[in-house]
């Protein structure tokens, strides 16, 4: 999927696991390991607004909990949650 959006000359942002190898223009890494940890959903949370204020996309296509993506939700963004 990564590979087809850059192929077609989007700029791609991710935010996932540390041990992540994708091939992207900014990379963010998860902070909390476990999704089933509140205190890691927090944290995940938050990582995934911070990556979105730093990059500045223009969708959010996520794989992730809803959860993280709560506090972008009044947003204008347009989000694709799977």
């Amino acid at each position: 999927m990564i590979t087809g959006l850059q192929t077609r000359g989007n700029t791609v942002g991710l935010v996932a696991h540390p041990d992540s190898t994708s091939k992207v223009t900014q990379f963010f890494p998860w902070r909390g390991k476990r999704s089933q940890s509140k205190f890691d959903a927090l944290q995940n949370t938050i990582t995934l607004g911070s990556a979105v204020k730093k990059f500045q996309p223009d969708i959010i296509h996520s794989f992730s909990n809803i959860l993280y993506l709560l506090p972008l939700l009044p947003s204008s963004l347009p989000k694709i949650n799977r």
